[in-house]
């Protein structure tokens, strides 16, 4: 897709998702950074509906005929020059951060999957040795096995 032959309308439309999702994405990498789980889902709800719409905003513009080119009369005036809401460039610009933080919300979501599951493997292990030291009975009541030599006083006279 050629942004410079997209309309204005588009090319903003296009580069306000562009920087409303990287702007999502940087604040949920800060969150799973920090590991704070309060409102993970809620962003997980929004992405997924932005990048929807993303999607569809995407297909319009491809769909998009591109702009006609007009030669420049001499006849007429100086045209004032109209001022480009969202140049191409802004659209570049927003694209490139977009793919850097999609790929920086990738990383971070990543590792804290990590995390999370080296904890549970970790909190398996410990509980699966407990219940083979016998903390963990059937009845709840278990007591632990006694180690040798623990609790024993040896008298010499």
């Amino acid at each position: 897709m050629n942004v410079g032959s997209l309309s204005p309308d588009m090319r903003r439309h296009l580069a306000e998702a562009f920087e409303v999702l990287t702007a999502l994405l940087e604040e949920e990498t800060s969150l799973v950074s920090k590991a704070q789980s309060d409102g993970l889902e809620l962003y997980f709800s929004t992405k997924r509906k932005l990048f929807e719409q993303l999607g569809i905003l995407l297909r319009e513009a491809n769909r998009a005929p591109p702009l006609p080119v007009f030669a420049a009369d001499g006849d007429e005036g100086e045209a004032e020059p109209v001022e480009d809401p969202a140049p191409p460039e802004r659209v570049r610009t927003a694209a490139a951060r977009l793919c850097a933080a999609t790929r920086a919300n990738t990383i971070a979501l990543q590792a804290a999957q990590e995390a999370v599951t080296n904890v549970a493997k970790r909190l398996g292990r410990v509980a699966e040795r407990q219940r083979a030291d016998g903390v963990y009975g059937r009845s709840g009541s278990t007591a632990r096995r006694a180690m040798p030599g623990y609790g024993r006083i040896d008298h010499n006279l």
